[in-house]
C-alpha cells in the first residue's frame, strides 16, 4: 500500500483559517498532486427573538437574529425562512432584524435564519419556534 505525505503537517486547526496550498507526495513512489484547502472560522447563528410571540394572523413579527465567531465581526446577510411572508437582514456589528407574517391561526411554527457565510466566516443557521394564536373574535353590543 503506498504511503503518503501531507504538506503542510495535517490536521489544519479550524483557528488557522485561511487558504493553504497542500502537496500530497508519495513516499514510495513519484506521485505528486496539490490543491487549495480553505479553512473558515465556525459561526453561531441565533434568533433572539420573535416580536410578539404569540402573534395573531398577519400581525407583523419582528425577527431578531445574531451571527458570531470567534474571530471578528461576521457580516452579510441573513434570510429568515418558515413564515408565510419570509424576509432578509443585512448584519450591521453582527445583529440586525427584519419582518415576517404568518397567515395561519392557531400552529407552532419552525422559523430558520440562515448565514450563507462571508469573508474567513462559514456558514450556520440557527432556529426557533414562534407560536401563532387564534384570531381575536370582536363582539358588538348594542345599548
Amino acid at each position: 500500500m503506498p504511503q503518503f505525505v501531507l504538506t503542510p503537517k495535517a490536521p489544519l486547526s479550524l483557528e488557522d483559517a485561511g487558504t493553504y496550498q497542500v502537496t500530497i507526495s508519495g513516499l514510495d513512489t513519484d506521485a505528486r498532486d496539490t490543491a487549495v484547502v480553505t479553512v473558515y472560522e465556525p459561526t453561531t447563528t441565533t434568533i433572539t427573538a420573535t416580536e410578539p410571540n404569540p402573534s395573531v394572523p398577519l400581525q407583523p413579527v419582528l425577527v431578531r437574529v445574531t451571527v458570531s465567531s470567534g474571530a471578528g465581526t461576521p457580516a452579510g446577510q441573513v434570510q429568515i425562512q418558515g413564515a408565510d411572508a419570509d424576509c432578509s437582514l443585512t448584519l450591521e456589528d453582527g445583529s440586525g432584524s427584519c419582518t415576517v407574517v404568518f397567515t395561519s391561526a392557531g400552529s407552532s411554527r419552525l422559523l430558520t435564519a440562515v448565514y450563507p457565510g462571508s469573508g474567513w466566516h462559514a456558514p450556520s443557521t440557527g432556529t426557533a419556534v414562534h407560536e401563532v394564536g387564534a384570531v381575536p373574535r370582536l363582539t358588538w353590543t348594542s345599548e
